[in-house]
């Protein structure tokens, strides 16, 4: 008897996503880091099959973790080679696509070519235009700005988003800069993608945002308080194209198709191209790739007449994924996608085989739910920090009625974009606006489980390990599959304990840059303070925003370093930002008249040398600002002529190029380069990401 309910598929997926891994060290740390243990796998798994003779699924494995680490080191290391250096250019490239902003568009840009120069890159550009503008896919762009490389590592190790995107330059073009634009068309995939846009856009107006979101996966335009507290409540993932969309969709064509008199093979056809398609115009992200892919395993599986496993359809699905582009492999959409399968595929059995007094059609959705929801838990902890309390209960309430919500949106989109859009989307717009709303009448911030981290070591080694030991995919006694899960349980619950506790007290400090605004981000103990350093003319604040809803934070202290800020300006901006808890600041204005600008209570504005925030003390004298926090000194310098040394770390918000740090800095010192910056302070290192 099999000791292990083991799948072909499962173990050449884990042996291929190894080998992404070990790439994935030969990128971040060093060559020899990847190479030497992937070799050594391969070396141990055809060791194994000369040992156990016939066991030829030692010799896949091989192939497979060799196959990944090839792939991944060709689609990684590409990335880190300097094909022109960063300085300023005049580009010319096509727009593929466009989101806009209250207060521009950011555009990502392929087919880039360095004008007046045999330079041209086959990575896309990240374009950031301030103001309005109006701007098509398929159009080209002629612009003159500064390109600067981004960079694919968070916190030490490698973060797939810009490679899977293919974008490697990022640029920017304030109100006043000047571009030219050339018109053209789009693919296929574009103009489907405007179609909806327009249509929507036409028929819902402020109801627009959650629509577009809902059918494209695109949340930009959604406003972040309300796109926040969907993720609180744990049921954001209906903006995320999936398992759910693509089945809703699925569903609705085997509809259609029911009474027409086709063969079973054309309507499969007919149903596969129109959900690879649907993903294509939601630009192939892993979810809905996974899922088309998926659902292609599922009616080849039903039309040969063989059993359809979702967990071996997931395997496969996921080397398809990867093998198309490797870097998917460590982001976190696809990680919670699978993590979700995954936890769908190992626990819902289990848990309808203990939910079986409950009605069915009650028990098996609270099933699906409460499994991916365990499913997916290290990897939201990892990425958010955060565990929604009230997502089971609400998944019942919400995806029935999402259901019936995206056939009648999607239907009405469609109709809408020939003709009457208002009235196409009337229905949809109601039931819109009723799910919205609904899902506002409460904080769920207030009830979700905050400053959760888990590290991906005790989820490989823990977490999943005792998810398929409770599920029963290893066959043991029942004694020692109690031992087991407990033991792996209790050392889960200790690590994730211990991690907490020093992600909680450690001190992040995260520097933002934008045309006309920096300032240094503080996040300690579970509140927040705002260094600003500059402030002038129109800025957005967009990522001291987004720092802010990353630490899921009720409020800020805002602190104007500079006394030469123009503080009622810059807060008449920053107000719409982002809540306030107290502005200080070190400038001439008397508070009580910035008090009866902004209709605040008093000592809202206090003009001051210090503030007190987390039990530490920041200081300063107009020009700087100071702290200590886990007995390392900390700098924040404004552009000061005269700067003392001495310190721990010295952050430069003058974003001068001939920046030079102090003197006698004890340990680490960052100039700002353009570029943002950020580090932790925990009470025995500082440790930058």
């Amino acid at each position: 008897m099999r000791k292990a309910n083991a799948r072909f598929f499962v173990l050449i997926a884990s042996g291929f996503c190894l080998g992404l891994f070990f790439a994935s060290l030969a990128f971040t740390v060093a060559p020899a880091a990847g190479i030497l243990p992937a070799a050594a796998f391969a070396a141990g798994c055809l060791f194994c099959l000369f040992v156990f003779g016939k066991k030829v699924v030692f010799a896949f494995l091989a192939a497979a973790c060799a196959a990944g680490f090839l792939l991944g080191y060709a689609d990684f290391a590409p990335y880190t080679e300097e094909e022109f250096p960063e300085s300023v250019y005049t580009v010319d490239a096509r727009i593929e696509n466009a989101v806009y902003y209250e207060d521009g568009t950011r555009l990502v840009l392929s087919d880039a070519e360095i004008v007046r120069s045999e330079r041209q890159t086959r990575y896309k550009i990240s374009l950031y235009v301030e103001g309005e503008g109006k701007f098509s896919a398929g159009d080209r762009i002629a612009f003159t700005a500064k390109l600067t490389r981004g960079d694919a590592l968070r916190e030490g190790s490698l973060d797939g988003s810009p490679i899977a995107e293919g974008v490697k330059y990022y640029a920017y073009l304030g109100e006043y800069d000047t571009y030219s634009i050339a018109a053209g068309s789009p693919d296929l995939f574009g103009r489907a993608h405007g179609f909806l846009y327009d249509a929507l856009r036409a028929g819902l107006g402020k109801d627009f945002p959650v629509a577009f979101a809902l059918l494209t996966g695109e949340t930009a335009y959604i406003d972040a308080e309300v796109l926040q507290n969907f993720r609180f409540a744990g049921v954001a993932h209906i903006f995320a194209v999936s398992g759910l969309h693509i089945g809703f969709l699925a569903a609705a064509l085997d509809f259609l198709f029911r009474r027409l008199p086709l063969p079973r093979a054309v309507k499969n056809i007919v149903t596969l191209a129109a959900l690879f398609f649907y993903a294509g115009v939601c630009g192939f992200t892993p979810s809905s790739l996974r899922a088309a892919i998926m659902c292609a395993v599922l009616l080849t599986a039903k039309s040969c007449g063989f059993k359809y496993d979702m967990l071996s359809s997931a395997a496969f699905s996921a080397v398809a994924v990867c093998a198309l582009s490797p870097a998917q492999f460590f982001t976190a959409g696809f990680r919670l996608s699978y993590a979700a399968v995954l936890g769908i595929a190992v626990l819902s059995p289990r848990f309808s085989s203990l939910l079986k007094r409950l009605p069915r059609k009650l028990a098996s959705p609270l099933a699906v739910t409460l499994s991916a929801q365990i499913g997916t838990f290290p990897v939201s902890a990892y990425y958010f920090s955060y565990l929604p309390a009230l997502a089971a209960p609400l998944n019942l309430l919400i995806v029935p009625f999402v259901s019936v919500l995206f056939v009648l949106l999607l239907a009405g989109a469609l109709l809408a974009g020939v003709f009457l859009p208002r009235v196409m989307l009337f229905l949809p717009k109601y039931l819109l606006r009723f799910l919205t709303e609904t899902t506002m009448l409460a904080d769920f911030g207030a009830v979700a489980a905050t400053g959760l981290c888990v590290t991906a070591a005790a989820a490989l080694l823990l977490y999943y390990p005792l998810v398929f030991l409770a599920a029963g995919f290893v066959r043991m006694k029942e004694r020692a599959l109690r031992l087991s899960c407990v033991a792996l349980s209790s050392l889960f619950a200790a690590c994730a304990a211990a991690v907490s506790v020093t992600e909680f007290s450690a001190a992040e400090i995260r520097l933002v840059s934008e045309d006309g605004f920096n300032a240094v981000c503080i996040g300690f103990e579970g509140e927040e303070l705002i260094v600003v350093c500059e402030a002038e003319g129109l800025f957005s604040a967009a990522d001291a925003r987004y720092f802010l809803e990353s630490r899921c934070s009720g409020g800020a202290v805002w602190f104007f370093a500079d006394e030469n800020i123009d503080v009622v300006a810059a807060y008449d901006i920053l107000e719409e930002i982002y809540p306030a808890k107290k502005v200080c600041y070190t400038g001439a204005l008397d508070p009580a008249v910035a008090e009866r600008v902004f209709g605040k209570e008093r000592g809202f504005f206090e003009r001051t040398g210090k503030t007190d925030f987390a039990g530490i003390t920041l200081y300063g004298n107009g020009a700087q600002a100071a702290f200590t926090v886990n007995g390392r000194s900390v700098l924040i310098d404004c552009g000061a002529a005269d700067t003392d040394g001495g310190y721990d770390l010295v952050v430069a918000a003058s974003f001068t190029e001939d920046y030079a740090p102090p003197a006698g800095t004890a340990s680490a010192s960052f100039a700002a380069d353009g570029e943002n910056f950020a580090c932790k302070i925990y009470e025995s290192e500082l440790k930058r990401l």
